[in-house]
């Protein structure tokens, strides 16, 4: 009650009130039975750590791969849904760079994300991109003849395209201090996203 009344105070005084839906309560080595109590006077879920603001976690030291489960899981999802689907090489390329890069982009753009997180993603976008099975992996280069012949001769030329977007969506965020931890990454090894590796 000692905690609604502060709310209730504070909006009284400020003007501005808790979002229900927005709002979300913490504890520390609190029993489970003051837990329920507090639960059942306020209206607010249980929120779980680490917090985060428009889906980034909130930590005062760097990530870890247990942080960025989240990430994970949203392009699990992304790409489940598509998996059910006849898309051709192209279409699949289209939506790595259009759609996949966008979401750690903007993770990139605030934290540094963890090697294995990194490896992870790429491991997942060169699944996407070749199918995960040996077969459909065979049929897919067998339709795409054309642009494999093109792929060997030019390796790189596909994850430059990649890398290349984005950078462009890292720089339209004026996030230089990220551009440069491409370098140091070797470009996150972003060929080997797109190049199938015997």
């Amino acid at each position: 009650m000692i905690i609604m009344k502060g709310l209730e105070e504070f909006r009284l005084t400020s003007g501005l009130a808790a979002s229900i839906d927005k709002s979300t309560v913490f504890f520390c080595q609190v029993n489970q039975a003051l837990k329920r109590a507090i639960m059942d006077v306020m209206p607010f879920e249980e929120g779980k750590l680490p917090v985060r603001y428009l889906g980034v976690p909130l930590i005062s030291s760097n990530l870890i791969a247990a942080n960025c489960k989240a990430l994970i899981e949203k392009v699990d999802r992304r790409i489940d849904d598509w998996m059910n689907k006849a898309l051709s090489f192209a279409g699949r390329l289209q939506l790595i760079v259009s759609v996949i890069s966008s979401m750690f982009t903007y993770w990139a753009s605030v934290l540094m994300l963890p090697a294995s997180t990194v490896k992870e993603l790429e491991r997942k976008m060169k699944g996407f991109l070749w199918q995960k099975d040996e077969k459909d992996r065979a049929k897919s280069k067998e339709r795409n003849a054309r642009i494999f012949t093109d792929i060997k001769r030019r390796p790189t030329q596909i994850a430059k395209i990649i890398l290349d977007t984005v950078r462009l969506k890292l720089v339209s965020m004026r996030e230089v201090h990220v551009i440069s931890n491409w370098k140091t990454r070797k470009r996150w090894d972003l060929e080997r996203i797109v190049l199938h590796e015997a």
